[in-house]
Parts: C-alpha cells; sequence; structure tokens
C-alpha cells in the first residue's frame, strides 16, 4: 500500500459507511405444470420493482407503506381468480360439460415486499419442464 493509500486510510477511517438500501416488490403464483403423475404445481416467482434508499430507516418506512398495497393486491388476484373461476363453472354448468374440458388455471398472484441491503437479483428463468 502506498503512503498516500495509507494516509487516506487513516483520514477516512472514522467515516460512516455509505448506506444502500433496497425495497423490493415480488409477485409469487402457483401454477400448474400439467396431468403427469396427478397433476403437478411449481411456483412462479417475480421482481417487479425496486427503489433504493440511503438509510434503513427510509427504507423501512417506505416498506411498511408499500407492505399495504401489495397486501390489497394480493387480496384483488384471489378476488378476480375466484371470478374467473366461478365464471368458468356457470359456462361448463350451461354446456353440461365436466371441468375436465377446461385446462387448469394458475393460481392468484401473492405479493410480498422486502429491505435489503444487497442490489435485488431474481432468476427469471422458467422452469425447465415448460
Amino acid at each position: 500500500m502506498s503512503h498516500i493509500q495509507a494516509a487516506w486510510n487513516e483520514v477516512v477511517k472514522d467515516s460512516e459507511k455509505a448506506g444502500c438500501y433496497y425495497v423490493v416488490l415480488y409477485s409469487s403464483q402457483r401454477c400448474y405444470g400439467g396431468p403427469e403423475e396427478g397433476g403437478w404445481w411449481y411456483d412462479s416467482n417475480e421482481l417487479i420493482e425496486y427503489k433504493v434508499f440511503t438509510t434503513e430507516e427510509a427504507a423501512n418506512a417506505v416498506a411498511d407503506k408499500v407492505r399495504e398495497v401489495a397486501k390489497q393486491m394480493s387480496i384483488d388476484s384471489k378476488r378476480q381468480m375466484d371470478r374467473a373461476c366461478l365464471d368458468s363453472l356457470e359456462w361448463l354448468d350451461a354446456r353440461g360439460l365436466d371441468a375436465d374440458f377446461l385446462p387448469e388455471p394458475d393460481g392468484h398472484e401473492e405479493y410480498y415486499v422486502t429491505v435489503t441491503d444487497r442490489l435485488p437479483e431474481f432468476d427469471q428463468s422458467k422452469p425447465h419442464y415448460e
């Protein structure tokens, strides 16, 4: 280490580490993979959005607000799915068809929020069996 680096390190040794906190919104959905072996399911997860904050306190304050929105989004998604399933059942019933006539629907989306000090990374790849 050079004398310039040593002097630099001595001067800045008491400085505060710069904060970098991420509020991250994710969605998760249970998806139907296929009818093999009695049917199988997998979880599909997606990073929706994130925002950077300089302090953990600011990130947590915003995360609390986003959690309330995410909770309502999850409730709305469940209601929409329930309504779509009911509409499908009524459509089948009006035609005298079995439920197996239509493909298995995927589950509703659940939204959740995290606070992290690392840049969010998320594997967007699909299962190999799709």
